[in-house]
């Protein structure tokens, strides 16, 4: 999962514009190559907050961790994370993060 946020947010050319990674996941990483520190880092260095969709049951013990991991890094780079069971939580999903993104502005003073 991180090498896949690492690899994605390569993929975003330099110039100005928004920008945001959202994967459609189970939340478990299978053996990256680079720690999840490197993956916000580079998520931050592109631009793009990472959006997490987790599929299937985060409820029990053994998935407890890899809760806080796709937390923390979904929170650490400006984005968040939905926990969905079914295809109509992943298209609510899909719609609260492009109305989330819709509705950002920055506001800059120059003096």
């Amino acid at each position: 999962m991180y090498d896949a946020v690492i690899f994605s947010s390569l993929q975003f050319d330099e110039g100005k514009g928004r920008r945001a990674l959202v994967l459609l996941t189970d939340g478990d990483d299978y053996q990256s190559k680079f720690s999840q520190n490197r993956a916000v880092d580079q998520a931050r260095a592109a631009g793009a907050p990472v959006y997490l969709i987790a599929l299937g049951g985060f409820d029990d013990f053994r998935r407890s961790l890899k809760t806080l991991d796709v937390e923390s890094l979904t929170e650490r780079t400006g984005g968040r994370v939905f926990y969905v069971s079914s295809m109509e939580e992943v298209a609510a999903a899909y719609q609260s993060i492009a109305s989330e993104l819709r509705n950002q502005y920055v506001i800059a003073f120059s003096n």
